[in-house]
């Protein structure tokens, strides 16, 4: 089984609990636009180019390296 998921924990704990071996995909365009919302509200603006590079980083590495960037 496969999910498609936006990242929200709550649902990661629902699939986990409900379907175990099932496997998560993250939705790249939910993940960017959550990313963006929580640019612009922590630096008040987001910059074109720190946008490229977490979409790239986002498509390259996946989203547990953004979240790492992200708590740096």
């Amino acid at each position: 089984m496969v999910f498609i998921v936006d990242g929200a924990i709550w649902i990661h704990n629902w699939i986990n609990g409900k379907y175990p071996c099932a496997l998560k995909i993250l939705d790249f365009f939910h993940a960017y636009e959550k990313y963006v919302i929580f640019h612009q509200s922590y630096f008040n603006k987001i910059k074109r180019k720190s946008g490229r590079l977490i979409c790239a980083k986002l498509l390259k590495e996946g989203g547990q390296e953004v979240i790492k960037e992200i708590e740096r």
